[in-house]
């Protein structure tokens, strides 16, 4: 990771919304984020997926400064989140 995107470390966002992800707490997220320190990558964990708009800043974050914000998949798509409210409900 350090070669490929110049960082050291990853920062985790964990979201606990009922509702997508806008793009004020992507911009949030990417405050985080100091290419001079080394600091390049998020990754953010929701029950929910991005807005379009939270989508077009992520890419746009990427192409304009070089960080990588990988998005939360969101429940619709996420099969492991499923099968544990399963699980916890039996």
């Amino acid at each position: 990771m350090l070669e490929d995107l110049g960082s050291r470390y990853v920062v985790f966002e964990f979201k606990n919304y009922s509702k997508p992800i806008t793009q004020n707490e992507i911009v949030t997220t990417e405050r985080y984020l100091y290419p001079s320190a080394l600091r390049k990558v998020a990754i953010v964990i929701s029950h929910e997926d991005c807005a379009d708009s939270a989508k077009a800043v992520i890419a746009g974050a990427m192409r304009e400064h070089g960080k990588l914000i990988i998005p939360p998949i969101g429940t619709r798509d996420n099969r492991f989140a499923e099968n544990q409210r399963r699980r916890l409900r039996s």
